[in-house]
């Protein structure tokens, strides 16, 4: 958790300031709903009847126009209003939570960005962004919670995820090698592209075996840099080892004596349960089996060692520079 900067209380809007903001919006929403898009005029008619095809033509300007400035007078109202409310800036976001709370925060509507005029001629730098508060401001616990939350997925979405990575930098290295001049090719240059499309290539193709039981396992993964191809390689590989730190999370709760079955596990063997299951056997939905909670840890320690089998490939995969 990072440490806390300050801990001076964030600004926050009056609740008449709140209500007028929702106002405005509603207005918003209202100038929409009374400026319809006019309907599109159909190509066909341009060639079978041109005069009637300019006039719909015309009809669809006039109306896309006129819901353009209807929608933009209030949005310019709006910003000028949110102007007057009182903001903080996104680092002071970061200091006091973290750098995932600008995303974090607007998803949850507890903030929202606004309109930052610019000085062109005399700012060098663009203005940090500035977010007004909508609800009160969450604790640090409440926030780290909110943010789990946020970048929990499951382990089918995480295997998915890093596989498709590694096939983007596989697919741009392998038509960066092919476009480039034989002379290229077989130069330094042209190997070190062609090893990093292998590696990317091999890694996307290992695949990783995330059963039907265990394919909701919650993985908490927080985003790094992907600012380069190293950055998300290594993003990828930072995910593969979240997903294998949550398998190994569930294998030491699965093995334990008298061990309580996660509701993620529960959930999914209760779907796996045949639908023709007996009255008698009924009782025993809920109360699972050895061989079942067995079968989990299985799946649990293949996909660890898949994990860490494809990340220590992939961690030694040197990205060429640009030039």
């Amino acid at each position: 958790m990072p440490a806390i900067a300050s801990t001076k209380p964030l600004p926050t809007p009056t609740a008449e300031q709140l209500a007028q903001l929702a106002a405005l919006e509603a207005k918003k929403d209202a100038v929409r709903e009374a400026h319809p898009y006019a309907p599109t005029p159909d190509r066909k008619l341009e060639k079978k009847d041109p005069a009637a095809y300019a006039v719909m033509d015309k009809a669809y300007d006039a109306a896309y126009q006129a819901r353009h400035d209807a929608i933009g007078a209030v949005e310019k109202e709006i910003r000028a209003f949110q102007a007057t409310m009182p903001s903080v800036g996104r680092l002071t976001l970061v200091k006091r939570f973290d750098r995932f709370a600008p995303r974090v925060l607007t998803q949850a509507n507890i903030i929202t960005e606004i309109h930052v005029e610019r000085d062109w001629e005399n700012e060098k730098r663009r203005p940090q962004a500035q977010y007004v508060a909508l609800a009160p401001w969450p604790t640090v616990e409440a926030y780290t919670k909110l943010r789990n939350t946020h970048y929990t997925m499951t382990a089918e979405d995480a295997a998915e995820q890093a596989r498709s990575t590694f096939e983007e930098l596989g697919d741009e290295l392998r038509s960066w090698y092919d476009n480039m001049p034989e002379g290229l090719q077989g130069g330094d240059k042209g190997s070190t592209v062609e090893s990093a499309a292998e590696g990317c290539e091999e890694a996307a193709s290992a695949d990783l075996t995330v059963t039907d039981l265990i394919s909701r396992l919650p993985v908490l993964h927080l985003p790094g840099e992907t600012s380069s191809r190293g950055d998300r390689c290594a993003d990828a590989c930072s995910l593969l080892d979240d997903l294998s730190g949550a398998c190994s999370d569930a294998l030491d709760l699965l093995e334990k004596e008298g061990a309580v079955i996660p509701e993620w596990l529960a959930e999914k063997i209760d779907e796996l349960i045949p639908e023709t299951i007996n009255e008698e056997d009924e009782a025993a939905v809920g109360n699972y089996t050895d061989e079942q909670v067995k079968e989990a840890i299985e799946n649990l320690d293949t996909l660890r060692d898949e994990c860490e089998d494809i990340k220590s490939n992939a961690e030694g995969i040197e990205f060429p520079g640009m030039y």
